[in-house]
């Protein structure tokens, strides 16, 4: 045989091959297990430490959901997390290095350093403001409540996820199997293409290593209901007795336990306008989806009702050092009007929620694409070269975890507008709350856009799953994948009389590039997550 002949055309493999002679190892469970073992287990079993904390199996499930299906999606909210952390942070560090600052009193300034902590974490949960009977006015301004804020950063240090031996141990093994295959493979069977397409399904999965490391270091709660039940704590608030303070009684302490809660926790009594507690429905679905759920993938939902509520907070205590000598009423200290505090602004929150979610976004692509496009190369680049079953289902999933992110994305900024308009433009009538048409399709709109995503992220999980065994499998080790027929229809070819050998050359260029673009950005994203926090 000439040695410049490498293989078969694509009609010739289909005429005298079949659909099975090319199959290479299919139905060898020892093979099969060991290949899994080697590119796939590791990274399944770093599964359990994505971020979950969300409340009941349905949510956990979609949270996983969101995570495999859209890498860009899970360190969108990741990154948005981390910003606003930096920025609650640094807002408060300068309050204290006022001058004003050096003449509060002293529960003041301690309340300084513990809020910034609290409102951090407090990301992960729906939350909103009252200032009924003065109660956040209360929290900010008297000595007797400094003891609340403490506690409660007390508990959410111990209740927030840490750094285990179970964590390390996954996730460096992960990290070693990755870096020890890819070794073996460049000594051993350099050029074979079959490990070199194994190892592009196995780059693809790299964004994990700092998504893990990411949520522990930038921090989330062990379970759901933490962040709750740090806030249900007894606090004083402003009366007649002790010291110009009354502690709340026990019998009440339902309604005036926390100054910071949940929107559904209020009963209808105590909500100034009663239709702000019921948000609008389409097909029985809330327009306020994930922004209402717990647990740190859905922060993406929460940028703007969580930006309203820092700035409540940030604002009573600019004011409380500004006035606190000039008065002692804590609501005009603050300058707080009576009744619920707005969730849902009129207008979006200033630009540096707009620049966290740019920020984000960018970040959360280039780990998406980043690691994506490794392996869409390592595969292209395998002989034979071009787009075919392999490389084509690597797109695929970056296109469908993309489009998915950004369809979720708007879903969010719609469903805002639509509680920011019932929140303050509702108007009653005798069949209930008069909505216009515009937000009765808005609502419409990103309810479907939601589901659709959902939809889209689930279908895309398992997409990714499914692609990654089948290549194990040997699914793909079949005329039509092996001619890259997707892209050369019937003009394509398969190096069937080529050795690992042959190809060495061309796979030693292609799989290093690709292992270390995949690592560097890895390395890139961690370091950004472990270096941009300031410490608490």
């Amino acid at each position: 045989m000439p040695l410049n002949v490498w293989g078969i055309s694509a009609p010739t493999c289909d005429a005298f091959c079949g659909h099975d002679k090319l199959i290479q190892g299919y139905g060898d469970a020892a093979q099969i297990l060991i290949t899994l073992s080697t590119w796939l287990f590791p990274f399944l079993a770093l599964i359990a430490q994505l971020p979950f904390e969300a409340d009941g199996p349905a949510n956990n499930f979609i949270s996983g959901a969101m995570a495999l299906g859209s890498p860009v999606m899970v360190t969108y909210s990741l990154v948005l997390t981390t910003l606003n952390r930096n920025y609650v942070q640094n807002i408060f560090n300068r309050m204290r290095r006022e001058e004003k600052a050096k003449n509060v009193q002293s529960g003041i300034k301690e309340n300084l350093k513990t809020v910034p902590f609290i409102l951090g974490e407090v990301q992960h949960a729906p939350i909103r403001v009252s200032q009924r009977d003065s109660w956040l006015s209360s929290l900010i301004c008297l000595e007797e409540n400094v003891p609340f804020w403490s506690s409660v950063k007390e508990d959410l240090l111990k209740t927030g996820r840490r750094f285990t031996y179970s964590f390390w141990a996954q996730v460096l093994f992960a990290t070693f199997a990755y870096i020890s295959s890819f070794v073996a493979a460049m000594k051993d069977d350099l050029g074979d293409p079959a490990i070199g397409l194994h190892f592009a399904t196995s780059i693809v999965w790299s964004w994990m290593l700092p998504i893990v490391y990411g949520y522990v270091f930038v921090g989330c709660q062990h379970r759901d209901g933490c962040i709750y039940d740090a806030l249900n704590k007894q606090a004083y608030c402003e009366g007649q007795d002790v010291d110009g303070a009354s502690i709340i009684p026990s019998s009440q302490s339902s309604q005036h336990q926390s100054q910071i809660s949940q929107v559904t926790s209020y009963p209808p009594s105590q909500v100034l306008r009663p239709p702000k507690n019921h948000s609008p429905k389409w097909w029985g679905l809330d327009v306020r989806g994930d922004e209402r759920k717990e647990g740190p993938i859905f922060n993406y939902a929460r940028v703007h009702t969580w930006f309203n509520l820092v700035e409540h907070i940030k604002t009573g205590f600019e004011n409380t050092l500004a006035n606190a000598a000039s008065t002692s009423d804590t609501a005009e200290i603050c300058g707080f009007e009576d009744g619920e505090l707005e969730m849902f602004s009129k207008r979006r929150s200033h630009v540096r929620a707009s620049w966290h979610m740019f920020s984000a976004a960018l970040i959360a692509l280039f780990l998406q694409w980043g690691t994506t496009t490794a392996g869409i190369v390592v595969a292209y680049l395998t002989p034979m070269v071009g787009l075919g079953c392999r490389s084509g289902s690597f797109l695929l999933y970056g296109l469908l975890a993309t489009l998915a992110w950004a369809v979720l994305v708007v879903a969010s900024e719609l469903s805002y507008t639509v509680m920011s308009y019932h929140e303050h433009q509702i108007i009653p009538s005798t069949s209930g709350v008069y909505l216009p048409w515009r937000i009765k399709i808005y609502t419409a709109l990103a309810i479907a856009l939601r589901f659709f995503g959902k939809i889209l992220v689930v279908l895309n999980a398992g997409w990714l799953i499914a692609f990654s065994i089948m290549e194990d499998l040997g699914f793909f080790q079949n005329c039509w994948c092996q001619t890259d027929a997707l892209q050369y229809k019937m003009s394509g070819w398969t190096p069937v009389f080529k050795a690992a050998i042959d190809l060495r050359g061309t796979a030693s260029g292609v799989w290093s590039g690709g292992f270390a673009m995949s690592i560097a950005i890895c390395i890139l994203v961690g370091g950004f997550f472990h270096l941009s926090l300031q410490r608490r």
